[in-house]
């Protein structure tokens, strides 16, 4: 997918590190409602918690809206919305 090693690195790190999951990994495409039980609150908290680990700033809200109403349900989901958030973040900074 082209997406830097990094990204997924730091969101299985950080969602294994929520669980004990020594037998038996979540998978890319499981959803987090059937493997970690989150509200959606917990869920904008991992996302800034995944921003700030991988050294990154949150967009603005106007810039956010870009990425339009496609749901995060999954790991893959979440590595693909932290890569845009990254690709946005060098384009304004530019």
């Amino acid at each position: 997918m082209g997406i830097p090693e990094k990204i997924p690195a730091a969101v299985y790190d950080y969602f294994r590190s929520r669980k004990t999951w020594e037998d038996c990994p979540f998978l890319p495409d499981d959803e987090f409602s059937n493997v970690l039980h989150d509200d959606p609150d917990e869920l904008d908290e991992d996302a800034l918690a995944l921003i700030e680990r991988l050294g990154m700033a949150m967009l603005p809200e106007y810039i956010l809206r870009e990425w339009g109403n496609k749901p995060i349900k999954t790991p893959r989901d979440r590595v693909i919305w932290l890569d845009w958030i990254a690709h946005i973040s060098r384009r304004t900074a530019a």
